[in-house]
């Protein structure tokens, strides 16, 4: 973990979340609940096995994208979904792809956690293609 490319990917997945996320548009302890229930949903959509397309992960791929997309915006458009894609494909580099390892292993709900969030980016990637 002290490894500085480590370090170095680190910071550029630190950047493009800041740029996903601009002007929330709810306050700081609602978006926390609301994200904590987005991982619940998730965790609970991959613990029974639910695709990517089926109605319960799209569900979620929209209260997320509401979560994230900027308070002016009325619906996430699909700029949104292709920066999140981007985004999430950023953060799969060797170094952060080890510390996801090493972290699932000490910590279950850290594993279920990735579990869940790469459940989230199929269904963004799903949504993707039909359009």
């Amino acid at each position: 973990m002290n490894d500085p490319q480590f370090i170095a990917d680190l910071k550029q997945v630190e950047l493009g979340f800041s740029q996903i996320v601009q002007q929330p548009r709810y306050n700081a302890a609602t978006w926390r609940n609301k994200l904590e229930h987005i991982h619940d949903r998730l965790n609970h959509a991959w613990k029974n096995k639910c695709t990517a397309g089926s109605k319960v992960v799209q569900s979620i791929v929209e209260d997320m994208a509401m979560l994230y997309t900027n308070s002016d915006q009325i619906d996430p458009d699909e700029d949104f979904f292709q920066h999140y894609v981007e985004y999430f494909e950023s953060t799969q580099t060797k170094h952060l792809e080890r510390c996801n390892t090493l972290c699932a292993i000490i910590s279950p709900q850290y594993h279920q956690l990735y579990k869940g969030n790469l459940l989230l980016y199929q269904g963004i990637q799903w949504r993707l293609r039909q359009n």
